[in-house]
């Protein structure tokens, strides 16, 4: 039966042959290196700069050199982004005076425009200008009372 029949050898005698040279000779240099050593024969010294003829021929071998300058390839570090933190009390939680209502707009225009600028590396900023502008304007500032209101001029902030 001839290769790859049913009950026959894979392979044919003559490969067979082939691979017992080819199994023999490695042996051979394997003992002939091992050797060398113990007699005092050294391998060749291998230098930084030695150039290895037919490597091209393997894939991926040129990840091994270094015989190019790679400091050309590595530019300029990026600048890390300054993060100024953003302090959200400074809107303070009630107002008695025009002057504490004037801060409290003051101190919520700097924080809107710091979360603004800030987008990038804080999350949510739109949701937290949204969450402040409101709560200056209906929890902070007190409304107005309406005109025709007795005693107004003594109990509404805007009418002294």
């Amino acid at each position: 039966a001839g290769p790859g029949a049913a009950g026959g050898l894979p392979i044919t005698a003559e490969q067979v042959g082939g691979i017992r040279q080819c199994v023999q000779a490695l042996e051979a240099k394997v003992l002939e290196l091992s050797v060398a050593p113990q007699l005092g024969i050294l391998p060749a010294e291998l230098k930084a700069d030695t150039k290895c003829a037919g490597a091209a021929s393997f894939p991926f071998f040129g990840r091994f050199r270094r015989d190019d300058n790679v400091e050309a390839l590595a530019g300029e570090a990026a600048v890390p982004p300054i993060f100024l933190p953003v302090q959200l009390t400074l809107v303070p939680d009630t107002v008695t005076t025009l002057t504490d209502v004037t801060c409290a707009l003051r101190h919520c225009v700097t924080l809107c425009t710091l979360l603004a600028n800030q987008r990038e590396r804080l999350r949510d900023t739109y949701c937290l200008r949204v969450a402040l502008v409101t709560h200056l304007f209906v929890r902070v500032i007190p409304v107005p009372l309406p005109p025709g209101v007795p005693d107004r001029q003594r109990r509404c902030f805007w009418a002294q």
